[in-house]
Parts: structure tokens; sequence; C-alpha cells
């Protein structure tokens, strides 16, 4: 069964930097107390990472699509904290759905299934940390239309080290767009959605 799940995910695409989870949470540097990774960032583009994050705190929910890969994540806040995630991938066969909540593990769907097994190949660790965070060597804001970007690097996650550009709504402070990019050159846009009311993280019951 891990092989199924395994190749399912391969199938879905270069999902490591698509899983929302590690470019976007965590803390910031200054909120993780490194005093050296806080001073090798600008203070404008730290007060403004802030700001986005107490604009999450009253926030209900995001969803982070990367229609290129056919991938959707939904997380459900409490407080500026994800509380529930849910990972759907669009293939060939249909759509596979991997969710987690608070004090389980991750459950994923095969496509065309009612039931849940748990995940032996993907784990999703966005449970419990804030959003947006995790990031040094966050550079000097930019104006752009209607907002900002800011250029940081992620500093945990499976992305670890991936150069990342956040792209702000003004005045609103929430995020419209996260491009990052690998040490590969590789790119990758997340378009996204700030929802009005709590999204329907789906229940992974029965289980097979």
């Amino acid at each position: 069964m891990f092989g199924i799940e395994r190749r399912g995910w391969r199938r879905l695409g270069a999902l490591a930097l698509a899983v929302v989870p590690f470019v976007l949470l965590g803390g910031t540097d200054g909120a993780f107390g490194a005093k050296g990774a806080a001073q090798s960032s600008d203070p404008r583009g730290l007060a403004l990472l802030a700001s986005v994050q107490k604009a999450y705190v009253r926030a209900p929910g995001v969803e982070i699509a990367v229609t290129s890969l056919g991938i959707r994540t939904e997380l459900a806040l409490r407080s500026g904290i994800v509380i529930a995630e849910e990972l759907i991938g669009a293939g060939p066969a249909g759509k596979t759905i991997w969710v987690a909540r608070r004090a389980t593990t991750t459950y994923w769907r095969m496509p065309g299934k009612l039931c849940w097994r748990r995940s032996a190949a993907i784990s999703l660790r966005d449970v419990g940390v804030q959003f947006p965070g995790a990031y040094r060597a966050v550079q000097v804001p930019r104006q752009v239309t209607s907002g900002w970007s800011l250029r940081a690097t992620s500093k945990s996650g499976d992305a670890a080290g991936a150069t990342v550009t956040l792209v702000i709504n003004s005045p609103s402070h929430l995020l419209r767009s996260i491009v990052t990019k690998n040490s590969h050159g590789k790119q990758l846009v997340e378009r996204v959605h700030n929802l009005a009311a709590a999204p329907r993280i789906l229940t992974p019951r029965p289980r097979c």
C-alpha cells in the first residue's frame, strides 16, 4: 500500500515544493529568538511579515492552489494557528486526498474509494503551527500594485533554503500569492484564496 500511495504522489508532480506547509509555516526569526538570523533580516521586512501574521489571527482559513500541478490545499485556522489541513491532488485516475487534524496522524483516500488509510508516504506537518512564518534573511519590502512583495528564505520544512516571494495585499495584509524558487532555479507559483468561512475539512472515516 505504501508503494501505491507513493506512486500516486509522484504522478501529481514535483510536490516537494507544493506542499504548502513547507513553505509557509512556523515562526519568524524573531519569534524563534534567533538573534543572528534576525540581524540578517531587514527590520521593515520583519515588521511587514509580523503584520501579515497578525492579519491571519482573524482569518478562518485559506485555500492555496498550484494550478499547474492540479494541487489544492485548505488550511483551517484558529487565532492564526492551523487546526486542520486537507491536500487534494488531481491525477488521471481522479482525486487523491490527504487530511490531518490536531492530535491525529495523516490519512489518505485513494481515487474512487470511500474509506481512509493511515498515510505511510506523506505527512502533513502544518497542524498546530502559525500561518505564515518560518523565514530567515527577510529582505526589504517592495511596493507592487495594490500591495507589497516580500522576499525571504524558507527556514524549515521540505522547502528549507528555498527563496520565497510573498505577494501581500494592501490594506488587509493578507497573502495574494507565494512564489517559491529552489536551489536549482525551479519556480512554483501558489495562489492564495483567503476564505470568509472556515473550510470544511473532511473527516477521515470510515477507515479501511
